[in-house]
């Protein structure tokens, strides 16, 4: 570079003779010593060798001086002459980091924009961190702040990153709202640090986003959001629905679906009853609720943070009943018949634990002890009903005017009756009058089932144990202001208890005389035995086991050799099969998946409104949010999937929609889902005989009836 004084010499030379001096003159003035400025041949056919760095002298105050000249020029006339050069080789960063440590200059707030501007173009590297550091220290700007933190972003220094954006917060917490998810991006990034409250990365993550209001970037919500929640369940509930985009192995599907096609057309394809198997299994699958509340029970941090809130705040129990003994997994499973416990969570985190004592009341002026007796038993068999169905994975609902809709419950989109009692006309006369309402009742009566098809036993529920509940519920209370106060948590305590004893013990129970039979067994809503059970049990052997065989060359050497009468029959037998297939999949997206999604949606509207961000145990809220999140997700997937299969032209391809529906139709309880699942077991049973016997179609409707006798009858 020029020594100082010709520098200056050559500075001066610019500013008196610059509007006739080109950008390129300018240039070889500054970094030349014997600069050629004529326009000859020579020039136009070589370029200038452009400077990568600057040499900017500081020994003494005119020195300086003339370096803060050369820096207007470049900012002024080089960078706008060769920009590309410019932004490559920090002409701008270098100039700044100069001013800023030897130019005496303050900049206003309007200054310190237009620096940030252009600071904003430049190229991320260790020069403008430098440079943004030295403004951070020397100005107190939230843009400053802002551009520090996406930088250390840039590089991936997440924690520094993240200190930055919680500086920026606690100066301003109004901010755009890219600024939020760039701030969760880093704390996803980092996942491994407690705060000062105790929470994880991943649950701050998951607080920021239920606090955001007014999505605009909704795209990039949903991203953030599934993928906060995949880093907060544990490895086995993760599950990937987007499409692979790695080419390789997106070729490898497609030659995988060539093969199966080909296969399957070359198969006799017109005698078999279309399987495929690599559809099905693409399906998404509906979150296992066992699986769900046993990670729940597991979950340290949110359980350690539950029994804060439950214990030593005098919780009036049940006697013999330990607040700290249950888990997160109860408060998961009674979330599903009562959202209320949200708002008892809340109140209780804030001081106030008989929230969880007077969360439901029911009239009783007189307070009557029969009366109170009565309605306490009611309320508490309904509470045990739902919350052996809700532990299995049913939806429920709870009638709001139970006497005037003729049900209690509303399971999986489906009416029921619950009745706890001792009087056996009482419950014949309800069946009578309403057979299309499914009626639960106790251990003691479930010899009823057997005569009636919408009566079912749940072998969890016994009417001396509610009456002994009730009464230990009563114990303490009184009645005050025409209201009578049920002890919702006292509900949910006992049942949690009676439900766990009945997964560890026999079904019967010490203090009952009745055993059920064998025919009692199938219908009742025992524990590990609901409805969806049998229902999964009668088909998979089907599915997993009979169909596989029929998918063989074999088959075809079968069928090709039987008479044209026959051929035509089990033609007419698989399509009919298809035909119950494709409609059980309509019914069963539209009737009981869609409720589902619906119902999942609103619950998790609820955990987010009534407990994100209400409570100080941010444990137990994102937890909650995250596997509800993911249940929903995977039944709105699993919807989407199911209407996507359905459009297809070809019918074959519209039947392994039902495959995935009876698979998937085990976490579901309704009367016509087990009537149509009957009526296909029988179909299906009619195409295996014929194919491995050549059975007459007269002949096989007498052989189905006898082996297959629907749990209802066809309403």
């Amino acid at each position: 570079m020029l020594a100082s004084n010709v520098l200056k010499l050559r500075l001066d030379r610019i500013e008196q003779q610059g509007h006739h001096l080109s950008a390129k003159d300018q240039l070889k003035l500054v970094t030349l010593e014997q600069p050629e400025l004529t326009a000859g041949l020579y020039t136009h056919l070589f370029h200038i060798a452009l400077p990568k760095s600057w040499d900017f002298p500081h020994n003494t105050a005119e020195e300086i001086n003339c370096s803060l000249r050369l820096i207007k020029l470049i900012n002024q006339v080089f960078i706008p002459a060769y920009s590309q050069h410019a932004h490559r080789y920090a002409w701008f960063e270098q100039g700044l980091a100069f001013s800023l440590q030897y130019a005496d200059e303050q900049y206003n707030a309007q200054a310190l924009d237009g620096l940030l501007s252009h600071l904003a173009k430049c190229k991320d590297s260790p020069l403008k961190l430098s440079i943004l550091k030295q403004l951070h220290d020397e100005y107190d700007d939230i843009k400053i702040k802002l551009a520090l933190a996406k930088l250390y972003q840039h590089f991936e220094e997440w924690s520094v990153a993240i200190e930055m954006y919680h500086a920026l917060f606690a100066q301003q917490s109004l901010q755009p709202e890219h600024v939020h998810y760039d701030f969760i991006e880093c704390l996803l990034n980092r996942n491994g640090y407690l705060n000062e409250q105790g929470n994880s990365d991943v649950v701050e993550a998951l607080q920021r986003l239920g606090q955001l209001d007014h999505i605009q970037q909704q795209a990039r919500y949903e991203q953030l959001t599934s993928r906060t929640v995949a880093l907060m369940l544990p490895e086995t509930l993760q599950t990937n629905f987007t499409d692979s985009t790695q080419p390789l192995l997106d070729i490898q599907q497609k030659l995988k679906f060539v093969g199966y096609s080909l296969n399957h057309w070359l198969a006799a394809s017109e005698f078999i009853i279309p399987y495929y198997k690599h559809v099905i299994e693409s399906a998404p699958k509906l979150l296992n609720n066992h699986d769900v509340v046993m990670h729940l029970d597991r979950h340290k941090v949110a359980n350690t943070a539950l029994q804060r809130i439950l214990t030593g705040r005098e919780l009036k129990l049940v006697s013999g009943v330990n607040a700290a003994n249950y888990s997160l997994g109860f408060i998961w499973n009674y979330l599903q018949i009562n959202p209320l416990v949200l708002d008892a969570l809340v109140a209780a985190s804030k001081g106030n634990p008989d929230a969880f004592y007077n969360l439901k009341q029911i009239p009783a002026p007189d307070y009557d002890h029969e009366a109170a007796l009565s309605r306490v038993s009611s309320y508490l068999a309904k509470q045990q009903v739902a919350y052996n169905l809700s532990q299995q994975g049913h939806t429920i609902e709870f009638a709001e005017h139970s006497h005037l809709a003729g049900f209690d419950l509303i399971v999986d989109g489906t009416p029921m009756q619950v009745k706890c009692t001792m009087d056996v006309e009482a419950i014949e006369k309800f069946a009578q009058n309403h057979p299309h309402i499914a009626i639960v009742v106790n251990i003691e009566l479930a010899h009823l089932q057997e005569k009636y098809p919408s009566v079912f036993a749940d072998l969890a529920l016994s009417y001396e144990s509610v009456q002994r509940t009730a009464q230990a519920s009563l114990q303490h209370l009184a009645g005050m202001d025409d209201f009578l106060p049920i002890p919702l948590m006292n509900t949910g305590f006992a049942v949690y208890r009676n439900f766990g004893s009945s997964q560890s013990k026999a079904i019967s129970r010490p203090y009952l005389q009745y055993k059920p039979s064998g025919s009692v067994m199938k219908n009742s809503l025992a524990i590990g035995a609901a409805i969806g059970g049998i229902v999964s049990g009668s088909i998979g052997a089907f599915v997993v086991g009979g169909l596989a065989v029929y998918r063989t060359w074999r088959v075809q050497k079968i069928e090709q050799r039987k008479p044209a009468q026959e051929k035509q029959q089990l033609l007419l037998q698989c399509q009919q099969v298809m035909e119950l297939l494709i409609d059980f999949a309509e019914w069963f997206s539209q009737n009981l998946l869609k409720y589902r999604v619906d119902l999942y949606a609103y619950q998790l509207r609820q955990i987010e409104m009534k407990l994100m961000g209400e409570i100080p145990e941010a444990a137990i809220s994102t937890t909650l949010f995250a596997y509800k999140f993911e249940a929903h997700q995977r039944a709105m997937k699993l919807y989407e999937w199911m209407q996507k299969q359905l459009s297809h032209d070809n019918p074959k391809q519209r039947a392994q929609a039902g495959w995935v529906a009876l698979a998937q139709s085990n976490q579901f309880m309704s009367i016509e889902l087990k009537q149509r699942v009957t009526q296909l077991n029988i179909e299906l049973e009619k195409y295996k005989q014929m194919t491995q016997h050549g059975l007459q179609l007269s002949n096989l409707s007498k052989q189905a009836g006898h082996h297959f006798k629907p749990a209802y009858p066809v309403q």
